[in-house]
């Protein structure tokens, strides 16, 4: 038979252990099933933003085009809270929230623009738990090309009718006047 103070002993030691390695384990990163048991840092997620379009490429003044981002999940588990932050001249337009893509597949995330006349940068950038991905931001020139003023038949209209009104007020009241002060004939 074992001692007392043998047992007390094994106790202490059993005891010890188990705190150690609770230390151990408390001090060691969250990890996930969703992974496989492995913490991957938001900047390194397997998300990439693989296209970057528009409804129209040449768009004029205040049409509305759709803006297109093809978002690419190349991991083999699927990532949550996702978000996509559109870009206008690196200034944020809109924030699209909450997004979630499967392992090994892509969505497609869009929003619309009214256009503003000029030459812009159009840009997204995905970032997880507001963590920006790194070289995640897409970005793509594009022309807005100013409203035009009027087709030709509108402006050869204005122009018809600017002649008629400029004609009638330099001829017609010179022809009144001629039929007014003209001299009367009188009969004999």
């Amino acid at each position: 038979m074992m001692e007392t103070k043998e047992i007390k002993k094994i106790l202490i030691t059993t005891i010890i252990m188990a705190l150690l390695l609770s230390a151990i384990l408390l001090t060691l990163p969250n990890t996930s099933a969703q992974n496989g048991g492995m913490q991957v840092p938001p900047s390194q997620a397997p998300i990439k933003i693989t296209e970057l379009s528009f409804s129209d490429d040449e768009p004029l003044e205040d049409s509305e085009i759709t803006i297109f981002a093809t978002v690419l999940n190349i991991g083999a588990t699927r990532v949550t809270n996702i978000t996509l932050s559109f870009y206008l001249d690196y200034d944020v337009i809109r924030n699209v929230t909450e997004i979630t893509i499967n392992a090994n597949e892509s969505i497609i995330v869009n929003m619309t623009w009214v256009a503003e006349k000029w030459n812009h940068n159009i840009s997204v950038m995905a970032s997880i738990d507001d963590t920006p991905l790194k070289d995640s931001m897409v970005g793509k020139d594009i022309y807005v090309e100013a409203k035009p003023i009027g087709d030709i038949s509108s402006l050869v209209l204005a122009l018809m009718i600017i002649f008629i009104i400029v004609i009638g007020t330099v001829f017609i009241p010179s022809i009144w006047m001629a039929l007014t002060n003209a001299p009367k004939k009188v009969n004999k």
